[in-house]
């Protein structure tokens, strides 16, 4: 195994810890905890996921949502209509 072999392989294992580590820092939410973020309700939040007006995971029959997704989208939103 050559210098540019064991480099790739450790970027790649960094990678991965980093997006372990967002994974456990911002775990996932459900519509309820969505809608009490948005300020919405949560019958609004799943007809929207389902729009894919905002960012969703779906899992089988369940929605679910990253904080971090949501305040990425709320910051567009405000962005885009200033």
């Amino acid at each position: 195994m050559n210098d540019l072999d064991l480099t790739e392989r450790l970027d790649r294992a960094r990678e991965r810890l980093r997006d372990d580590h967002q994974t456990v820092a911002d775990p996932l939410l459900d519509a309820n905890d969505a809608a009490a973020v948005l300020k919405i309700s949560a019958y609004t939040v799943r007809q929207r996921a389902r729009r894919r007006e905002i960012p969703a995971i779906r899992l089988g029959k369940f929605w679910r949502f990253r904080r971090s997704s949501l305040d990425a989208w709320i910051a567009e939103q405000e962005r885009l209509h200033r």
